[in-house]
């Protein structure tokens, strides 16, 4: 008899916002909880950055209220604690477990209370140190601290449903509501006065509280509602299989994989604001240039390569057009692009076309994919270069692309005027010089899009 998996739908709930901040996911009870504490930061766009556990029911504390439980089963027992370290702050009277020993199923099955059992994520729930990185917690600035409040966050997780399976499956999210808070604010009360503070154009505070923002997650944070009731599915799920694979996984087949391992440091928020920009963009969902664009946009370098005696063949070369683009911001002639792209190689003083060279003139997708890898070594700050890609991607006119390169790069509007972004916008327009007419419209939207994979 075939083994029957259990999988189990999750409901995670982020306790104490007035706005509902909700997940559900797909998981497998032999889950380990380490995988889950894994699986939740990409699901509320989280830094693995502050201590974390699983819990039966959350300590008591002042910065929770009664009302903020209200509907959750909690036992009166001793709490079983299960730990991400050997250690646990507030201790006393808990039953730990070592975390890697212990997996989801089990860990519901050890609750209380059956089918209503509830299982409490805590993260970055410590007693607040007066100064932290050298100035007060959000939480002092906003003046809604007392002598002794806590940090942190509760997210309560429970089983909407169970199933039966052939095979464990990976975790799959399934829908959810509500844009994940900051984490940075340090708890829901900071947040949630934080929201107040940001939607007032008067208060007092705003413009500290926008630096305070500013400086650690983004300019984008303070450009638009944070807490948002749209959810972008699609976008999360991208960042959980990234986690989950490692973004400079090679084996990784997703079209974001390139812009996910370039954006490795960024914040979590605002990658899932990258990935919802690049699915707008069309960068997924094909629009990518075939062999006959790709044929047109590398027309000029095409007939240099064509030129050149190939190293597999004694046939003399061919007479080379006269009309060749020469304007690759990189280099100043074919001959050192061609180089570098190892299309030609020199034997004896002899520009040669090398085996990759007569490759790239039977399919011409071969020499764009080149031309298209390069536009990531223009002397051009990398997070820029991906707003101008994503801003061209989208086939905005070239007076609107400064504007959205600010949003999306997170830089303050009016930073950016059109020479900072010229060079990367003409290396788009004309292929890197490689094509004959400049590029517009849907062929140079599709060109980015094409970058963006690289």
């Amino acid at each position: 008899m075939a083994v029957q998996h259990r999988i189990l739908t999750l409901k995670f709930v982020v306790i104490g916002l007035s706005q509902p901040v909700t997940r559900i996911v797909d998981v497998s009870a032999s889950l380990r909880m380490a995988e889950l504490h894994g699986l939740i930061l990409p699901l509320f766009a989280w830094e693995d950055s502050a201590s974390h556990r699983f819990i039966d029911h959350p300590i008591d504390g002042p910065r929770f209220g009664d009302d903020e439980y209200a509907g959750y089963a909690r036992s009166a027992t001793r709490r079983r604690v299960w730990e991400m370290e050997h250690w646990c702050r507030d201790a006393d009277g808990h039953v730990s477990e070592c975390e890697w020993t212990s997996t989801v199923g089990a860990a519901f099955d050890s609750l209380p209370f059956g089918s209503s059992a509830v299982l409490y994520y805590e993260y970055g729930s410590t007693q607040c140190p007066e100064w932290r990185y050298g100035e007060p917690c959000l939480a002092r600035q906003l003046d809604i601290a007392d002598g002794r409040h806590r940090h942190g966050w509760t997210i309560a997780i429970s089983v909407d449903a169970v199933r039966s399976a052939r095979r464990a499956e990976p975790a799959a999210l399934l829908r959810g509501t509500g844009r994940a808070p900051l984490v940075e604010a340090g708890g829901p009360a900071a947040y949630e006065e934080m929201l107040g503070v940001l939607t007032d154009p008067m208060h007092a505070k705003r413009p500290e509280l926008c630096s305070w923002i500013e400086d650690r997650i983004g300019v984008w944070a303070t450009s638009q509602p944070l807490a948002r009731a749209d959810f972008d599915v699609e976008a999360t799920r991208v960042l959980i299989a990234s986690t989950r694979r490692g973004a400079s996984d090679h084996r990784d087949p997703s079209p974001f994989r390139a812009l996910l391992a370039r954006t490795e440091r960024w914040h979590p928020a605002h990658r899932i604001e990258l990935l919802s920009a690049a699915q707008r963009a069309g960068v997924a969902s094909g629009g990518l240039p075939d062999r006959s664009q790709a044929a047109a946009f590398t027309s000029a370098v095409a007939a240099r390569l064509a030129a050149l005696s190939s190293t597999r063949t004694e046939s003399a070369p061919i007479a080379a057009e006269s009309a060749l683009v020469t304007s690759d911001p990189l280099s100043a002639s074919f001959d050192d692009v061609l180089r570098r792209l190892r299309f030609a190689y020199r034997r004896s003083g002899v520009l040669l076309r090398s085996r990759a060279g007569d490759e790239a003139l039977v399919d011409p997708r071969v020499l764009l994919d080149r031309y298209a890898a390069r536009y990531w070594a223009l002397p051009s700050d990398t997070d820029l270069a991906i707003a101008i890609a994503l801003a061209v991607a989208e086939g905005l006119p070239d007076d609107e692309l400064p504007a959205r390169v600010e949003h999306v790069a997170g830089l303050r509007p009016g930073s950016i005027d059109r020479a900072d972004i010229d060079p990367s916008v003409r290396y788009l327009a004309t292929c890197g010089g490689a094509s004959r007419q400049p590029l517009e419209g849907r062929d140079r939207a599709a060109l980015a899009r094409l970058v963006l994979r690289w």
